[in-house]
């Protein structure tokens, strides 16, 4: 059985919070725009802006993925030579090759989002997300277009899970927002 190892200081510098990942590992990181947090994977660099992510090293004839559950990340080259990438839309992959040739896939919704391995949404699992992170992934998985006509629900934090498959947009989002959809 292959196994993941995660490598890292003891205590984190004042400006950083970078480790070094061989295998696949999810993470769930809160934002800290003073010491953001990196993993350094395969010759990439992945940092995330308060979000969730999975990493793989174990892939076939690949150097790395990284897929985006929640949040964004910017993905960097240490020695494959592409240039960054930024990921901004739950369910996005980046997959880069021994090459450092890149693709990037958007997930296809019928799979659960948050499980390591797959790779799309059906199962959205949120977890204290911002509430614009929270419609971003909505916009995705249901394909619409969604506007705030409060600008103060944008500070608010969702944990839960959405269904995408058995839940209308309407169940999901209150009617002031809603409304905003039928127009």
């Amino acid at each position: 059985m292959d196994q993941s190892h995660i490598r890292y200081v003891k205590n984190f510098v004042d400006n950083a919070r970078d480790i070094e990942l061989t295998g696949k590992a999810y993470f769930d990181v809160a934002s800290d725009p003073k010491r953001p947090f990196s993993v350094l994977a395969s010759g990439t660099k992945t940092t995330a802006l308060g979000t969730s992510f999975t990493i793989n090293t174990k892939l076939k004839h690949k150097a790395v993925s990284v897929a985006l559950h929640t949040g964004k990340v910017l993905v960097s080259s240490l020695t494959n030579g592409f240039k960054q990438v930024f990921l901004a839309d739950p369910g996005q992959k980046l997959t880069v090759d021994a090459r450092g040739a890149t693709t990037i896939d958007v997930v296809n919704k019928e799979k659960t989002l948050s499980m390591p391995g797959l790779s799309a949404p059906a199962l959205l699992k949120l977890k204290n997300t911002p509430m614009p992170a929270v419609l971003q992934a909505l916009e995705t998985a249901f394909k619409k277009q969604i506007h705030l006509g409060d600008k103060g629900i944008a500070a608010i934090h969702y944990t839960g899970e959405i269904d995408v498959h058995h839940d209308s947009l309407k169940d999901i989002l209150p009617n002031t927002i809603t409304e905003h959809l039928n127009n």
